[in-house]
């Protein structure tokens, strides 16, 4: 099913109300659930995306957001898949929409209860709306090893992400410094269309917001980016329906510090990814 729209067309006497105005009386929305949507970055004017709770209307604005079945949800609350399960560590499948640790119904938490280990703790974060692949250590085990192994960079992490924009070359690699840091990462072009594309992206190093930075140099957004390149020209209906980044972390291999043994796993992508694919017609390629 494709994506859809439901779209607010303002008359004469919309002029000035404010954008949560318009959507607290048209949607029967609180005032506080209409600035939670607001906030959530997923309502556009005119075909752009605005988050001013009081931006000012006129009426030949037409006001569109996604539709409430018009993406299928990150399912958050869902059982979380397992990747890999050993004495010293967990690997899952993060869901987006879950933040990695730290927080009031983080995975971590979720974890701790699902595995009835009190003392299970994060090995690195995903951002909130990143899915993919994601390490926890066990209780009781002792985190040092495998924080060097990040450290020293044998992690090999690699993400798939839906963009804007079409590379000029199918392979290349951005090297640029982040926050005063060395920061690269290594490009590979999966398919295309003349407008969006499907990269694999890998990452030696580990940034904050590194791919989403980093592509933006090469004029390449990620597909429901909410902050980054907020500047670009009006965005078709099926972007406006996509409820989140697509990036999503896709393998993480290394060698175990215990036993020597190559450990590699693969996190197939939610449906959410899935259904932006297809909504885009990108396709023919394989992870």
């Amino acid at each position: 099913m494709s994506p859809t729209l439901q779209t607010l067309k303002l008359t004469a006497a919309d002029a000035g109300k404010t954008l949560q105005e318009l959507l607290r009386e048209r949607l029967k929305l609180t005032n506080r659930q209409a600035k939670a949507l607001i906030d959530s970055r997923s309502v556009f004017v005119n075909g752009r995306r605005v988050w001013m709770a009081r931006h000012s209307l006129q009426p030949a604005d037409v006001v569109t957001l996604p539709a409430p079945d018009a993406v299928l949800p990150a399912r958050t609350a869902e059982p979380v898949a397992v990747l890999w399960k050993d004495q010293w560590i967990l690997g899952v499948n993060k869901p987006a929409g879950l933040v990695s640790e730290s927080a009031k119904g983080s995975l971590e938490e979720r974890l701790r209860a699902g595995e009835k280990q009190p003392g299970l703790r994060a090995l690195h974060r995903l951002d909130k709306d990143t899915s993919g692949v994601i390490l926890f250590a066990r209780e009781g085990t002792d985190r040092g090893p495998y924080i060097e192994i990040f450290r020293e960079k044998a992690v090999r992490k690699e993400y798939i992400a839906i963009v804007r924009g079409v590379p000029g070359q199918n392979q290349f690699t951005i090297q640029s410094r982040l926050d005063s840091k060395e920061a690269v990462t290594e490009v590979r072009v999966l398919t295309r269309t003349r407008t969006h594309a499907v990269v694999r992206c890998r990452i030696p190093t580990g940034r904050t917001h590194q791919i989403r930075r980093h592509l933006l140099l090469k004029d390449l957004i990620l597909v429901g980016e909410r902050t980054y390149g907020q500047n670009a020209p009006v965005l078709s209906p099926v972007e406006r329906t996509i409820p989140r980044q697509m990036l999503h972390a896709a393998l993480l291999s290394f060698i175990c510090p215990h036993t020597g043994a190559d450990i590699s796993l693969k996190a197939p992508m939610f449906p959410d990814m899935e259904l932006a694919l297809k909504s885009l017609t990108l396709k023919g390629f394989s992870l």
